[in-house]
């Protein structure tokens, strides 16, 4: 026979559905990495630096610092690393996207030490215009007929 041991401590919770969901998304994340070009590489930082900067101006406005930190520091980063991918070797592109990347930074910037979210909110506006041309930039034109 088989003897089962009963304990009275309790069960370990289950994990809260926001962290599946969350371990979810980052394997999605993962997967979408691991299988995108440059180009596609470059466009999810512009979306996700977009996101985090219109999470950083809600977060501002409702009075929500830890939001608004974790927001601001995403957004910084992903700008980082924005800069760090520009190969100056290749021309003007890279230097004038180096200008935009720091002026990027200095609303960000300006719009968090001053409590400002519509600073913040003009570079969400600019990131969503140069992800456009980006991607615009990227598709191929079909040849005319």
């Amino acid at each position: 026979m088989f003897a089962i041991a009963r304990t009275d401590a309790p069960l370990p919770a289950p994990a809260p559905a926001s962290t599946a969901v969350a371990q979810y998304r980052d394997l999605d994340l993962a997967a979408r990495v691991a299988a995108a070009s440059p180009q596609q590489l470059v466009t999810m930082l512009f979306d996700g630096l977009r996101a985090a900067l219109e999470g950083a101006a809600r977060a501002l406005r409702a009075g929500q610092v830890h939001a608004r930190i974790r927001a601001v520091t995403k957004a910084l980063a992903i700008l980082d690393a924005l800069e760090a991918s520009l190969d100056f070797g290749a021309g003007a592109v890279a230097r004038t996207l180096a200008t935009l990347y720091g002026e990027l930074r200095a609303l960000v910037v300006a719009g968090n030490a001053d409590g400002r979210p519509e600073l913040l909110a003009v570079a969400a506006e600019r990131v969503g215009t140069l992800g456009r041309a980006w991607s615009a930039a990227g598709t191929p034109v079909a040849p005319r007929g």
